[in-house]
């Protein structure tokens, strides 16, 4: 292997800006049993997305996807010291740790464990569209030759790795052992509220890493849809289901505005111009007070509603068949239980109000 002695590589942040919203999923490639497979992760929505890629990569698998049996070719603590991108073309520089069989050795690495790590560089940048070769530098030094590593994608003779030669692949996900303790860890929490705003079950504003009300409410939203037990908490079963979120599909596709309340389930859905923009948890009407089926219309409005026979205050209501609304309300229980309202938990109730404007149809079912 050739070092080019003294060409030094500055510690430049490629600036590719994350989509506004919550979190940014992003795929890292590992090896496990004889093949690389993509872990998914949630790299948040701000700074830099690149370098917060390539540092979850040299991070490794996180530990339900090692128990999974997924590991990594890089030497433990292998850091991202810098990087400077020419067009569609980036230096990567990391430490001294890449030509490094182990952490704590000096022992050159392995061909073999080489080109692991550089299809697991190369699979994980395949990602960038906007990408198209890459190079190593090691501490200040740009790697330009490579022993004989065993690959059908070789790098070309000043050092450069193209990734439009790399084979395509089916990008099989890893598999991953989950149990309770990892469902309380803030980052499998964000990478499933993630997963979850992206797919219309919960506001991008509330991935917080934390299992909140909000949190609770959209999985048992996500829970009924699913066909699964309602009980709003994150298990291995939920979380499971989670990773493989779609966007619900609405009854009436037609252009325009309009809510649909799914009384058997439990669920609110905000349909424009024929997708789901949000599902929403709701409780409707208990027996013998059942909300009535139909279509009806958004007739009146009130930000602060006082309901006349049941003495209560019920904020964010929107009226669309007589006295019955779609409100705001402490209890939204995973059954029927009103008096014949939509109820809706408080933190979405208002985008709900915002979004019924006057004469909005309402489809119940």
């Amino acid at each position: 292997m050739r070092v080019a002695a003294g060409v030094l590589v500055s510690s430049v942040f490629l600036a590719l800006a994350a989509p506004v919203g919550a979190g940014t999923l992003v795929r890292a490639w590992f090896p496990q049993g004889n093949q690389l497979r993509y872990g998914v992760r949630d790299v948040g929505a701000r700074g830099p997305l690149v370098p917060a890629v390539l540092r979850t990569l040299l991070a490794g698998p996180t530990a339900p996807e090692a128990r999974g049996g997924a590991r990594t070719a890089f030497a433990h603590g292998t850091r991202l010291l810098g990087f400077r991108r020419t067009g569609s073309a980036l230096t990567i520089q990391l430490d001294g740790r890449f030509l490094t069989q182990t952490a704590g050795s000096a022992t050159p690495v392995k061909p073999a464990r080489l080109a692991l790590r550089v299809l697991q560089i190369g699979r994980t940048l395949q990602q960038f569209a906007s990408l198209r070769r890459f190079r190593v530098s090691v501490s200040g030094q740009l790697v330009t030759m490579y022993p004989e590593l065993g690959l059908r994608w070789h790098p070309s003779a000043d050092g450069w790795w193209d990734l439009t030669q790399l084979a395509p692949t089916m990008a099989p996900a890893i598999t991953a052992t989950l149990t309770a303790d990892d469902l309380e860890e803030p980052g499998q929490v964000r990478l499933a509220q993630t997963l979850l705003a992206d797919t219309g079950w919960l506001g991008h504003d509330e991935v917080t890493g934390t299992l909140d009300y909000a949190t609770s409410q959209a999985l048992t939203a996500f829970e009924a849809w699913r066909g699964l037990t309602r009980d709003g908490t994150l298990t291995t079963e939920s979380f499971a289901e989670v990773l493989r979120a779609t966007r619900p599909q609405p009854a009436v596709t037609d252009p325009g505005r309009h809510i649909e309340v799914h009384r058997s389930l439990g669920v609110l859905l905000e349909v424009e111009n024929g997708s789901v923009v949000r599902a929403i948890h709701t409780s409707t009407g208990a027996p013998g007070r059942e909300t009535p089926s139909g279509s009806f219309t958004v007739y009146r409005k009130e930000q602060l509603s006082w309901s006349v026979p049941f003495k209560v205050w019920m904020p964010w209501a929107s009226y669309f068949h007589g006295g019955i609304a779609m409100h705001a309300y402490s209890s939204v229980p995973a059954y029927p239980a009103s008096h014949g309202c939509v109820r809706l938990p408080a933190p979405e109730a208002q985008g709900v109000y915002d979004f019924a404007i006057q004469s909005t149809p309402v489809y119940v079912y």
